[in-house]
């Protein structure tokens, strides 16, 4: 609640030893660039495409095409191997003018605005082989995308990323936690996240809100906004330095959920991609900023800097700075 007071933090190593952390039973910490880097899994020269994991976003309705498809290019951009969308067919003309390297299997015809339960054939033939499923990036809450996820969700087996619309319909069918609690990832702005618990979100209480969801529902939070809060049910808090306010924009958001999946396809744990994703998601706005001035920050000039996030938190002089 103070940050408007601050100027620049910067967080520093003043020689605490990590044992020492955990033997006093710290569970919160800021996330830096030598998390990341310590655990930073490099390719394999002899590898292939499909080394790297194959991305399902499920996602998109007409007149929302872009965050499905911002979102599979920042998989693509952290790392992935492949991703297919699917799509209701109204999207697909537009996912394609976006992007030519993802694969796109569209359900219906160009007139199909959205998902029902007839599309379930042909979700669970594309759950074949997929390493994740990311849902929810453009799919809306109409009342057939609700009975579409309701169907399918007892097919999915592999770990799952929650956003947007998908969190929205999750908030009013509380009986789908039973088959996604153990295996997810959800990431809501304040909106979502204050239909998800029923509470008011503050800055007061956002850390123990997190923190008591993520263990209540065995799940990873990606609490979104300034300071973004990842709670796991187990393995602690982690707090975001990165980022800036001109990351306040549309389609942002759909970027993080294709970072996650881009991290968690390469192989990283589901603890470890939530945090590194929402750190080189903030970075790689930072980048942008720094380019063009945060009143220009778009969700695609972030896009554009995803690899050089990568690279800046992996030279090892980082310094990692909140700057208010």
């Amino acid at each position: 609640p103070a940050s408007e007071f601050c100027g620049e933090i910067i967080v520093a190593d003043i020689g605490i030893y990590p044992s020492v952390s955990d033997s006093v039973g710290m569970t919160r910490k800021i996330i830096t660039a030598d998390d990341f880097r310590i655990r930073f899994k490099p390719r394999n020269q002899n590898s292939h495409k499909g080394t790297y994991g194959h991305v399902l976003m499920i996602g998109g309705s007409k007149n929302m095409a872009g965050a499905i498809a911002l979102s599979g290019a920042a998989a693509l951009k952290s790392g992935s191997g492949l991703v297919t969308a699917f799509v209701p067919g109204a999207v697909r003309t537009a996912f394609y003018r976006f992007s030519a390297e993802q694969m796109c299997h569209a359900w219906g015809d160009e007139n199909t605005a959205c998902f029902t339960k007839d599309a379930v054939a042909d979700a669970e033939k594309l759950l074949i082989g997929k390493s994740l499923v990311a849902l929810g990036p453009g799919i809306g809450t109409a009342k057939e995308t609700a009975e579409f996820i309701a169907a399918l969700l007892p097919k999915i087996q592999v770990p799952m990323i929650w956003d947007a619309d998908a969190l929205n319909l999750l908030s009013q069918h509380p009986e789908w936690w039973k088959h996604i609690a153990g295996k997810c990832i959800l990431t809501p702005h304040p909106g979502e996240m204050k239909r998800l618990s029923g509470k008011e979100n503050g800055n007061d209480f956002r850390l123990e809100t997190a923190e008591i969801f993520a263990k209540e529902n065995t799940c990873i939070l990606v609490m979104k906004g300034a300071g973004t809060i990842v709670a796991t049910p187990a393995s602690g808090t982690w707090i975001n330095p990165s980022g800036n306010a001109g990351m306040a924009s549309g389609g942002v958001g759909d970027l993080l959920t294709g970072m996650i999946a881009g991290l968690l396809s390469c192989g990283y744990s589901p603890e470890h991609s939530a945090p590194f994703a929402t750190y080189l998601h903030g970075l790689a706005g930072d980048i942008a900023a720094e380019k063009s001035g945060m009143e220009s920050v778009t969700a695609e000039s972030i896009l554009a800097e995803i690899g050089n996030a990568f690279l800046r938190a992996l030279e090892g002089n980082q310094v990692d700075v909140i700057t208010i």
